[in-house]
């Protein structure tokens, strides 16, 4: 907050006014909708980007899928090593996620270690499969004194009638039952039918 105003009384003394307004209206941008620790796209502008998404999926008849993303077991990385050491590890698993997702995918922070993934034009089949790969790559790159990190998440194909609340609530559910079904693993809410429908019979 004091880098920010301290940059916006430079900008006062250095540009013209037209100018002056469009950057601190820039960095005011940056600060509400990006989250200040991994640079990522905070709860509030994944929000907005997953209405886009899911209107522009209902126009356009194509798929959509989202995934609420958990690090396993962060809260013993905190207790242990201290916050410090926590935020450094976000910073690391928020690099990793973004080299492992494609360029069209969106990642933003849900919240504490939870991350959002929206697959813009993309099935769950493929969804399924990047995440993944993603969560091969963190257990593979990110460590904190030796202890390896584990992902589990939950992932969603938009329906008809979609709202972002009803798209991520999905996805959340899935990724409770990951969590409860042992951790270190992605389910999609498809599978959870399934496994209902098995249970049933």
């Amino acid at each position: 907050g004091a880098m920010v105003l301290s940059f916006m009384f430079v900008l006062a003394r250095y540009c013209d006014h037209g100018r002056r307004l469009e950057l601190e209206y820039q960095i005011l941008e940056r600060v509400a909708f990006l989250d200040a620790l991994t640079g990522l796209p905070n709860r509030r502008r994944m929000y907005t980007l997953a209405q886009q998404n899911i209107e522009w999926a209902e126009r356009a008849q194509t798929p959509f899928c989202a995934a609420l993303l958990d690090v396993d077991h962060f809260k013993r990385i905190n207790d242990t090593f201290g916050h410090l050491r926590g935020d450094e590890a976000l910073v690391r698993i928020a690099e990793v996620l973004r080299a492992e997702l494609g360029s069209a995918d969106l990642l933003g922070r849900w919240g504490g270690e939870e991350f959002l993934v929206l697959f813009p034009q993309t099935t769950l089949e493929v969804a399924l499969t990047t995440l993944e790969r993603v969560k091969y790559a963190l257990e593979r790159d990110v460590g904190v004194d030796g202890e390896r990190l584990t992902l589990s998440g939950g992932v969603t194909l938009f329906t008809a009638g979609d709202t972002t609340t009803t798209l991520v609530g999905r996805a959340d559910v899935a990724l409770y039952q990951a969590k409860a079904a042992g951790r270190n693993r992605i389910l999609t809410d498809a599978q959870l039918e399934l496994m209902e429908e098995l249970e049933r019979r």
